[in-house]
């Protein structure tokens, strides 16, 4: 496998699927967090509450992982592949993550910042 064949787009459709996948459902997280209050009136335990985000992010990086090995690398990949897939994954979340942010404060919960900074004043002052 020559240099060019290495970063051939196809090399890395799986790190794609899994990337925009993790952004979706940071969405749909966030909309669950809207929903449920933790962006107005529960907005005090938002911070413990999003939390519970984390098992499925490492979920989304393990199944990707594992589709990597799998459908890539035949059932067996060294710890470099699986360092440089989790990096390509992170560098396509990276560049999604404007847009998402985008998204959540303009469409999702548009007045998130302002319910933060009127809770910051009514706790501090």
């Amino acid at each position: 496998m020559g240099f060019k064949d290495f970063f051939a787009i196809r090399n890395f459709l799986i790190e794609l699927k899994w990337g925009v996948g993790f952004f979706l459902s940071g969405l749909l997280w966030v909309s669950l967090e809207k929903s449920l209050g933790w962006h107005d009136r529960l907005l005090e335990q938002h911070a413990t509450y999003t939390l519970f985000y984390a098992p499925i992010a490492i979920l989304i990086y393990v199944l990707a992982l594992r589709d990597k090995r799998k459908n890539s690398y035949f059932g067996a990949m060294n710890y470099l592949q699986g360092f440089v897939s989790g990096l390509v994954v992170t560098l396509i979340v990276v560049l999604l993550t404007p847009v998402s942010q985008y998204i959540t404060h303009e469409l999702i919960s548009p007045a998130y910042f302002s319910n933060v900074i009127d809770l910051s004043i009514e706790k501090n002052g």
